[in-house]
């Protein structure tokens, strides 16, 4: 599926996303879980693992013993094939190790801003970007029925196991419950061609009255302003006479 597409309200308060809550979660976390069952016959010499990362990175793991060599695949791609003491270690435990590697994609939609900080009508999109690896160690002792499969540290076996997702809402709440519960950070837009500054202030008294309105307010500062000072003089020079004394 296309990446989760999020949008920010032009105060920045509130967050918007086409996934809904536990989707999000699972894609920014990257939760390892457990499927319940592995497809294939089951043979004495074959141990399969059906590995979820996330909300849809699903993985086939597979180990199988044939003609003197063990075989691990993964998603049907061969990763080893060699005789068992090839891979064996001093004890005679086989094991092999692999990372799962891959890439989040977040498509965001955030109002831009101008170079002072200041926020503006129009929008903009950033993609965020963040990979992501998981570690898998499969080994086995005795036999390939035997083998086990670990996840970060974590048997698969004690693995949350995987539940589908149905029917979700898409998520809308504060940025401060999005960065809580995923720990994400709200990306910005700026748009280096918008005015800034003196210019920006110059441009909205424009777009306000146009340029005749600009000078209209322009020449009524200045007219406001002659007349405070006017207004000062003809206090300061008030002869002392004139001035009301209380009985």
């Amino acid at each position: 599926r296309a990446a989760p597409q999020v949008q920010v309200s032009q105060d920045r308060g509130t967050i918007c996303c086409d996934r809904g809550f536990n989707f999000v979660r699972l894609f920014r976390h990257g939760e390892a879980h457990a499927v319940a069952a592995a497809p294939g016959p089951a043979r004495k010499q074959r141990r399969a693992w059906i590995l979820q990362l996330g909300p849809t990175a699903r993985h086939l793991i597979e180990l199988e013993k044939k003609s003197g060599s063990v075989s691990l695949t993964v998603d049907g791609e061969v990763l080893c094939d060699a005789p068992a003491e090839d891979l064996s270690d001093k004890h005679g435990k086989w094991q092999c190790s692999f990372q799962l590697t891959g890439e989040r994609i977040v498509d965001w939609e955030v109002y831009q801003t101008n170079v002072d900080g200041t926020v503006l009508d129009t929008t903009g999109e950033v993609r965020e970007r963040s990979t992501f690896s998981n570690t898998c160690h499969v080994s086995f002792a005795e036999g390939v029925s035997d083998a086990r499969l670990a996840v970060d540290g974590f048997d698969f076996d004690e693995l949350p196991q995987h539940r589908e997702l149905h029917n979700e809402q898409p998520l809308v709440c504060s940025q401060e419950a999005f960065v809580g519960s995923f720990g994400a950070q709200v990306p910005h837009k700026i748009d280096h061609s918008a005015l800034a500054g003196l210019n920006a202030t110059i441009s909205g008294f424009v777009n306000e009255g146009g340029l005749f309105g600009f000078i209209q307010r322009w020449l009524c500062c200045c007219k406001e302003s002659t007349e405070d000072v006017l207004r000062s003089e003809v206090v300061q020079h008030v002869p002392d006479e004139w001035v009301l004394q209380s009985p």
